[in-house]
């Protein structure tokens, strides 16, 4: 996620935007786009949310959106395959 943050951020700083002008741009808080540039996954309550702030900031950007897509959905099932398996049955059983 850091990878993706970072280039993002690259790109943005690259191209002259501001975050407070990408932010007015894209109708997305600051605060969204600066912890998707610092990797800041766990302020993330909905991961779905969160590729489509990816993908919508990468297309602004101008960068290509299903590579960083891609490269998120990998991230993403590295990051899950290493929860062990009795803490999503607990979290399962506390929703029930």
């Amino acid at each position: 996620m850091n990878e993706i943050g970072c280039l993002l951020k690259s790109a943005r700083e690259t191209s002259g935007v501001s975050l407070e002008e990408a932010s007015a741009d894209l109708k997305i808080k600051p605060a969204v786009l600066n912890n998707i540039e610092e990797g800041n996954m766990g302020c993330f309550k909905d991961i779905f949310e969160l590729k489509e702030y990816i993908s919508s900031y990468a297309k602004y950007l101008g960068l290509n959106e299903e590579e960083l897509i891609d490269e998120f959905n990998e991230y993403m099932f590295e990051y899950t395959s290493k929860i062990p398996i009795k803490e999503i049955e607990k979290t399962i059983e506390l929703k029930i």
